[in-house]
């Protein structure tokens, strides 16, 4: 199954982020290699400067993982990563937000923010 995210690269206060990298490159090194623990391939990936902080937009394949499974990768990807939350959509183009934190971002995708992939 295809994906796309879009993950901010700056981390939240509400995390203990001092065993993260701090270089762009090395986040978004990390953040690939998260997706590949967990199976998933990161491809097409671009950096793109959102309203709040650069971001890594990216499509990722996870080749055996349905809306559900995929979910449950980014829930726990966030909270390694130090999110409050991962925007991402899924292969039908449906927006969602999750982590332990995604009130604070409103709660529900915005597609408003939204940084589409480019080709």
């Amino acid at each position: 199954m295809l994906y796309q995210v879009n993950i901010g690269l700056d981390y939240s206060d509400a995390f203990n982020s001092d065993y993260l990298p701090t270089s762009i490159n090395d986040k978004v090194n990390y953040l690939i290699a998260l997706f590949n623990s967990h199976g998933a391939t990161v491809e097409n990936r671009q950096l793109a400067d959102s309203e709040t902080e650069p971001t890594l937009v990216a499509n990722i394949y996870a080749h055996d993982k349905d809306a559900e499974q995929f979910e449950r990768m980014i829930y726990g990807i966030s909270g390694t990563f130090a999110q409050d939350c991962i925007a991402w959509r899924d292969s039908e183009g449906n927006g969602y937000l999750t982590g332990a934190r995604a009130q604070v971002w409103g709660g529900e995708f915005d597609p408003e923010h939204w940084i589409e992939p480019k080709k």
